[in-house]
């Protein structure tokens, strides 16, 4: 949708604006027929072309450099627009502007709901207040100070965003020290080689989307595994089975017999609260893996510590175990 609204935009500008020189007009007309051929391309790959190669190559990933170079098009749109105003309005279109391009800011580096609202908040107030400055003194109210601003406001993000993750992680550098690192660091030394293990299917600051490079052994399946089951699971045939026997489609209340094209995106959303994969994870039970391990193999099992089974602990850390699947 992002896409189609920037053609949108591209073409009105293009269509009705006579500043545009021909030359790059006519760059723009032809990069962005390129760009939408990429989308229908990414389209058409899982349902018309069937092509797995095309699937892996990701098509739509060839119009993020048609998004950059557009994005700079239309800053520069902008800017000659700003700059193109008289004092007066150019004054009274400050405060709008500013928030408009933290609007951006906030929606791509923002952190929740909470956040957006104050930081809004908070910049209306301060975009406000130099503008009220501007109108009394020497201060300017063009287009580079609202930029300035905006680069200051952001720089302020990023200071107590990691302020934020070196007070969560415990150092400077503000990176996790996630609990799947030192179980995989175990693994790696104190289980064979062609050991499997049954990990939680979900992927968060826990790390266990990490676990299988880190310990340089199998693991039964992992969200990542599957990632086109929801828009094209005929590629994912496999992984659907080892998901359906691990309870996925009991905890999402999915019926494969009723799929159809779009019906299961909603399922990507990787939220705690609606993260289907967790629920599956959490649902296993010794029954379960036992019958999982009957079909495929399971030698380890790493659950929460407090989770009720009775297959043996081999190893705990930080809140996980390490169970040994017994038939």
């Amino acid at each position: 949708m992002i896409l189609l609204g920037y053609v949108v935009v591209l073409f009105v500008l293009c269509r009705f604006w006579d500043r545009i020189d021909s030359r790059l007009r006519l760059h723009l007309m032809l990069w962005t027929g390129l760009a939408v051929g990429y989308y229908f391309l990414a389209w058409l790959a899982p349902y018309w072309l069937r092509s797995l190669t095309l699937l892996h190559l990701h098509p739509i990933r060839a119009t993020e450099l048609w998004f950059l170079l557009t994005g700079i098009f239309l800053a520069g749109v902008a800017v000659a627009w700003g700059e193109s105003l008289p004092v007066d309005a150019r004054t009274r279109w400050f405060t709008p502007l500013t928030l408009l391009v933290c609007l951006g800011i906030l929606w791509r580096f923002g952190y929740g709901a909470g956040f957006g609202v104050r930081g809004l908040l908070l910049l209306m107030v301060g975009a406000e207040l130099y503008r009220q400055i501007a109108r009394r003194t020497a201060f300017p109210t063009s287009v580079g100070a609202m930029l300035a601003l905006c680069l200051m406001f952001t720089l302020a993000n990023a200071v107590r965003i990691h302020t934020i993750r070196v007070s969560k992680y415990g150092n400077w550098w503000g990176i996790p020290s996630a609990p799947a690192y030192e179980i995989a660091r175990w693994a790696r030394v104190h289980t064979p080689p062609d050991a499997v293990f049954l990990i939680p299917f979900y992927s968060d600051a826990a790390g266990w989307h990490q676990f299988r490079h880190l310990s340089q052994r199998s693991v039964f399946a992992t969200r990542k595994d599957g990632m086109a089951w929801t828009f094209a699971p005929a590629y994912a045939r496999e992984w659907i089975a080892r998901m359906r026997a691990a309870g996925l489609f009991e905890a999402a209340g999915l019926n494969e017999a009723t799929y159809r094209v779009g019906a299961w995106v909603k399922f990507g959303n990787v939220r705690p609260d609606a993260d289907i994969f967790r629920q599956a994870s959490n649902r296993l039970d010794d029954a379960r893996v036992q019958q999982i391990a009957q079909r495929y193999r399971i030698d380890y099992w790493i659950v929460p510590l407090d989770k009720p089974t009775r297959f043996p602990t081999v190893h705990t850390h930080k809140g996980w175990k390490v169970v040994r699947v017994l038939p």
